[in-house]
């Protein structure tokens, strides 16, 4: 696929059991502009990875991330693709079904929507702990298990969006 110069690259699968993908090749894709995974493993990024520079749009929907820090691995995937304009992050997991754990950051400064879903009563570790300030609709949803003040924070970083759709179960604010 490297060779070919794919730019854009869409795998999704209806197994029960989740497919791995390949790592050297999904991430000798440097051309990639576009990127959606539904339902797979993902790998983790190969050593000395320097992301995709001209990636634009990254989804990854029921994408299971099969390795440690898999939350710190998918901040420097998202933070590595400078172009990065459009995120949809949906139902993560690990690899014993569990949640990512670590917490890590969505870091970046060109994204303009974002959509995060998880199911209630999911911390993935996800935060938005900076400003997102081209980022102009954002689609959030999920349990409110981090602190009032990481709530508030992360409500100020989306402050300047157009259109705003922020679901959080309040029970759960602390």
């Amino acid at each position: 696929m490297a060779r070919k110069g794919v730019q854009d690259l869409s795998l999704k699968f209806s197994f029960d059991d989740l497919p791995r993908l390949p790592g050297p090749a999904l991430f000798s894709c440097a051309e990639l502009v576009s990127l959606r995974l539904e339902k797979c493993d993902m790998p983790a990024a190969p050593p000395g990875f320097p992301g995709f520079p001209n990636l634009e749009r990254l989804y990854l929907v029921g994408v299971t991330l099969p390795y440690a820090r898999a939350g710190t691995q998918l901040e420097y995937l998202i933070l590595a693709s400078e172009n990065l304009a459009v995120l949809e992050l949906s139902n993560l997991g690990t690899m014993d079904g569990a949640v990512v754990v670590d917490p890590w950051a969505i870091r970046a400064p060109n994204l303009r929507e974002l959509s995060v879903t998880m199911p209630m009563g999911v911390d993935f570790g996800c935060r938005i702990t900076e400003a997102l300030p081209k980022l102009e609709d954002a689609y959030i949803s999920f349990d409110c298990v981090f602190g009032t003040q990481e709530f508030l924070d992360a409500f100020q970083n989306i402050s300047t969006v157009n259109k705003l759709c922020f679901m959080v179960d309040e029970e759960q604010l602390v």
